[in-house]
């Protein structure tokens, strides 16, 4: 199984959280006291308008941490769609492989098909098909023949 490592990018967002989160902590800590105006003798407009400001940063940090649970989510998402894709890839393959097993013409007609298939949904796997079937065709119909003269009669 493979362990997630955060890339570069990844990194960078999440330290620009971090700070972004501070930053919003200390401003609504201080930064209302700082806009209302100075602390002596606070009066109810003064601590109405504290109030105000601490309301309006909360639903912000509230607006980003929605959007950022979403991201997540949406990452999740994609990351478990690219592994269904894959599995799905992996089991046609399989199957491809014991279709060109068969005794059956039409079955291994069916397991070349099913190998053409993979190699337009997955890119990935052109390399691959190309070389079961090349090794397939060069197992069932070896050349020359059995039974070909292999020098010219004269």
């Amino acid at each position: 199984m493979r362990t997630w490592r955060p890339t570069a990018a990844q990194a960078w967002i999440f330290v620009a959280c971090i700070v972004l989160g501070g930053v919003l902590a200390v401003r609504i800590v201080f930064g209302p006291a700082w806009l209302a105006g100075p602390q002596s003798g606070l009066t109810a407009a003064q601590l109405s308008a504290e109030n105000a400001v601490r309301a309006t940063l909360l639903q912000g940090l509230g607006g980003l941490l929605v959007l950022g649970g979403a991201t997540v989510g949406a990452v999740v998402t994609f990351n478990q769609v690219k592994a269904s894709r894959e599995a799905r890839s992996i089991d046609l393959f399989n199957k491809a492989i014991d279709l060109l097993a068969s005794d059956r013409v039409s079955v291994r007609q069916g397991g070349v098909y099913a190998l053409e298939q993979l190699s337009d949904l997955d890119a990935r796997y052109r390399g691959h098909a190309h070389a079961l079937l090349t090794a397939f065709v060069r197992q069932h119909a070896p050349w020359p023949p059995p039974g070909y003269p292999t020098s010219p009669s004269g």
